[in-house]
């Protein structure tokens, strides 16, 4: 996946001496309502001045699906020099973004699973598998706490280039 945006402020990791910026992406208001309805194919579309009640296309961002996700964080690994107010290519390679989705969703989901089966042979109580799901998903979501924290830097999406 490939963005532009603009530079919001550079900030430097002690630890690995990597630049990592703040990035405000280039997203038209209508790529970030969350919903995509035929109301707002037909009446809002790009230049929506009022936008549909439950999205930020009128800049209210309250809105039940209003998302915020277009400032994002990302790393300076091509050693770019960069300023606040300069233009750049952010890219997610696939690898870090397949890592991210197993390691999120997958490795907790499975989890979940494995307990519930084995906690469901071992009792014959369905109370007690669904507790344990639940207790494989809270440990999942554990393991990805953790590996989010020792990779820190390495997680994020890379500057690739100023334009």
């Amino acid at each position: 996946m490939e963005k532009l945006g603009r530079i919001l402020k550079i900030d430097t990791n002690t630890q690995s001496s990597a630049q990592i910026v703040t990035v405000l992406l280039d997203t038209p208001e209508a790529e970030l309502c969350a919903i995509k309805t035929a109301e707002q194919e037909t009446q809002c579309g790009i230049s929506c001045a009022g936008g549909c009640s439950g999205c930020n296309m009128a800049g209210i961002e309250r809105g039940v699906f209003a998302v915020q996700g277009n400032i994002i964080k990302a790393v300076n690994t091509a050693g770019v020099p960069l300023a606040s107010g300069e233009k750049v290519r952010i890219t997610v390679p696939d690898k870090k973004a397949l890592l991210q989705a197993a390691v999120s969703i997958g490795i907790p989901a499975l989890l979940a699973v494995f307990a519930y089966i084995v906690l469901f042979m071992q009792t014959k109580s369905e109370q007690t598998a669904v507790q344990a799901a639940f207790g494989g998903l809270f440990l999942g979501a554990l393991f990805a706490f953790g590996v989010n924290h020792l990779l820190k830097d390495r997680s994020l999406p890379e500057v690739t280039e100023r334009l």
